[in-house]
């Protein structure tokens, strides 16, 4: 499998290289620094609202407000370039008035995500309500009983808007990185280096099927599907991690995850510079 970085310069394997030169790809440059994306049109990240994400999934959810934080991240309402070390989450136009969120919640629960009204306060309270039954799931190793009452609540109140990626991704805070987030570009990267490929079999979206955003709970064939793909998911993680130094394999440490989700972003070889 052949690697590079700007410079053209080859990484004879996957390693420690490869999470160094691509994690670092992830973040816009601190302190308004210029430099050449390695990858182009990369939409980058903040290393201000990155490191309190980090800090939330080391010390798991407190409040509603780390709820709200973890789903702006996520859905991608963070307006990663007016972040700052006072202001490590800064909102998109659309959502900037959850910046503050106790003034927002008194009179407001739901926000406008793309034609619905997402219920957010009321997803962040019933992330709330049941984090300690939760929790003795996720000991049990019962992962899947989470994602399970996640997609019955949101059919029995009509929730719009929280699909199962976004189950997943309250999964991997509650559950401390136990089990990881799921991202599209993660996993096409996965499928390449795992198989060893030189080129991206499912760059093309018509090619590449995302996972339902509503679980198959009514089709036993699919939901069993959808299980094993998550589980497959999860043992590719765990393979590459065992060929990383110790920092890399605590599952708290997302470094992997940021350089999965910058190559994932590569069509193919051509467009790394």
């Amino acid at each position: 499998m052949k690697f590079y970085d700007k410079n053209k310069k080859q990484f004879v394997e996957f390693g420690d290289s490869f999470i160094e030169q691509y994690a670092k790809a992830y973040y816009y440059p601190e302190n308004g620094k210029i430099d050449q994306p390695l990858i182009k049109r990369l939409s980058r990240c903040s290393q201000y609202s990155e490191r309190e994400i980090d800090s939330l999934l080391e010390s798991g959810i407190k409040n509603e407000e780390d709820v709200i934080h973890i789903l702006a991240w996520k859905i991608g309402k963070i307006a990663h370039k007016t972040c700052s070390e006072k202001k490590p989450f800064s909102y998109s136009s659309d959502w900037a008035d959850l910046e503050n969120y106790d003034k927002w919640a008194c009179h407001s629960s739901t926000i406008r995500l793309r034609k619905n009204q997402f219920p957010i306060k009321e997803i962040a309270e019933y992330v709330l309500s049941n984090l300690n039954h939760w929790e003795e799931d996720i000991e049990q190793n019962t992962w899947f009983c989470v994602l399970e009452d996640f997609n019955n609540t949101k059919r029995e109140k009509g929730w719009h808007g929280l699909g199962t990626v976004y189950c997943i991704t309250l999964l991997y805070f509650i559950s401390k990185g136990k089990y990881p987030i799921f991202d599209q570009f993660a996993d096409k990267a996965l499928d390449v280096i795992s198989q060893n490929k030189e080129a991206f079999p499912n760059a093309d979206d018509k090619k590449y099927e995302p996972i339902p955003s509503d679980l198959p709970t009514k089709d036993e064939k699919k939901m069993g599907e959808f299980k094993e793909r998550y589980k497959r998911y999860c043992k590719k993680i765990e393979t590459l991690k065992s060929q990383l130094s110790d920092r890399y394999r605590d599952p708290q440490n997302r470094d992997l995850d940021r350089a999965l989700w910058v190559y994932g972003h590569i069509k193919c070889a051509e467009d790394v510079r």
